[in-house]
């Protein structure tokens, strides 16, 4: 008897700095979500907020149905909880933002993602090898850009995890605090942006990209509810 692998939805779009119309925040999302939004003091930052949450929004009813609410817990990615017992269920959210794209995933196991956007004029080599060594480097000397990055991501995505990135072994990894390897997938995203993506398993991963006319209109189209 075999088992479908856990899904995991990584949905990115460009970052903007304009807030979503207030019909859509005020349907689709949570009174404690709006106050947290309207306490930061850059419109940018309230826009990543808000633009987030709306995406996250539009993951869990194309995929995982209506049954699902977000419930705040400052400052990390919020928990998904049943709407009507307000009981925490089996999926999990991250997110992550950069100058150039903002992103998030749900998924039914533990799962973090991270953006970064690729530097080719940092200083990756010295960085490397300070933080991982001399002999790791050679692995990698024909794209220390690349790797530095890889490695960047999957200690961000540790931390998100949570879990524990580990540097002493044959291979740069990130383990679950039971001490099970995580699973560790990376991919260059448009404007020279890296994406990482871990998960404590293995995964059905699929990646997703729109827009913020795309995010609107679809929950625009869908009764928001609450």
């Amino acid at each position: 008897m075999t088992t479908s692998a856990p899904a995991c939805y990584v949905l990115t779009m460009p970052r903007i700095a304009e807030l979503p119309p207030e019909n859509l925040t005020r349907g689709w999302l949570t009174e404690p979500a709006l106050a947290r939004a309207a306490s930061f003091a850059s419109v940018k930052r309230r826009a990543d907020y808000l633009w987030v949450r709306l995406m996250m929004r539009v993951l869990l009813m194309r995929f995982f149905g209506r049954e699902a609410v977000l419930k705040e817990r400052p400052p990390f990615s919020p928990l998904i909880v049943a709407r009507d017992s307000g009981v925490r269920m089996p999926l999990y959210a991250t997110i992550s933002h950069t100058k150039t794209l903002v992103g998030v995933a749900v998924a039914d196991t533990p799962a973090a993602i991270d953006l970064e956007v690729i530097d080719a004029d940092r200083p990756v080599t010295t960085l490397y090898k300070r933080l991982y060594g001399e002999r790791r480097f050679e692995k990698v000397r024909d794209n220390p850009v690349r790797a530095f990055y890889e490695a960047w991501g999957m200690n961000e995505c540790a931390v998100k995890l949570p879990g524990v990135f580990v540097t002493d072994e044959e291979e740069l990894a990130v383990k679950t605090h039971d001490g099970q390897k995580a699973a560790v997938f990376s991919e260059e995203l448009t404007e020279k942006t890296l994406l990482t993506v871990v998960t404590a398993e293995k995964t059905d991963l699929r990646l997703l990209t729109t827009t913020a006319e795309e995010v609107a209109a679809s929950l625009t189209a869908e009764t928001a509810f609450l």
